[in-house]
């Protein structure tokens, strides 16, 4: 059984509005997250409160279900520990709601790698990405709580004694050829770029369509 969960919470300080609910192509920015993982299964929405969770629900569609951050808009800790008592997977992939280019196929690479560890997470840009990763469910829940008890409500604080297995950039370039799965929405001015990101996929799969057609 695979769950995922979308860390869906954040006071949105940078962006000045819900940036989840920001059109991107048209669909709402969590909407292009969530379509990225639909092969996992049970989707989790982490968010700040019900009526956040609620407009997320709406948009992500039937299947996905909601577990409330204990401690909104403070760290993404809180929304990553209930989401995982939220659900029985042995290991969960997680993102954040923000990253609308993400690829199931890495999260596979990270399934299969994290067996025997306490998780696999990518490396890519020089640093561990913890918001593209796989956890495995109690050694993680105990890590979240141990560092929040502690007053830690990052995922990096919380997370980097785990013993997680490493997947390096190169291993992911062929699936990624761009890394877009590391493109994060803070500001308006990185959703401008957002959307030049997708012209520009827009583009490149018309052009291996006619070059499919020609051949």
């Amino acid at each position: 059984m695979q769950a995922c969960i979308i860390l869906a919470g954040g006071r949105f300080a940078r962006f000045g509005r819900d940036k989840n609910l920001a059109p991107l192509g048209g669909k709402p920015l969590i909407w292009w997250t969530a379509q990225g993982l639909t092969s996992a299964g049970n989707v989790i929405i982490a968010a700040n409160n019900w009526a956040q969770a609620e407009k997320y629900l709406k948009i992500v569609g039937v299947g996905a279900t909601a577990a409330l951050d204990p401690v909104p808009s403070e760290g993404a800790a809180g929304g990553l520990l209930q989401g995982l008592r939220s659900t029985y997977a042995e290991n969960v992939a997680v993102c954040y709601a923000d990253t609308p280019f993400i690829v199931w196929g890495i999260y596979c690479k990270l399934f299969e790698v994290a067996q025997g560890h306490e998780g696999a997470v990518v490396e890519a840009k020089g640093k561990r990405q913890y918001n593209l990763a796989v956890y495995s469910r109690l050694p993680t829940i105990k890590a979240l709580k141990t560092g929040i008890d502690a007053g830690t409500l990052d995922l990096e604080g919380c997370l980097k004694d785990l013993d997680l297995a490493v997947v390096p950039e190169e291993e992911i370039i062929d699936m990624d050829p761009h890394l877009d799965c590391l493109i994060d929405v803070d500001t308006q001015g990185d959703l401008h770029k957002a959307n030049e990101v997708l012209e520009r996929r827009e583009a490149e799969e018309e052009t291996r369509k006619e070059l499919a057609c020609d051949d």
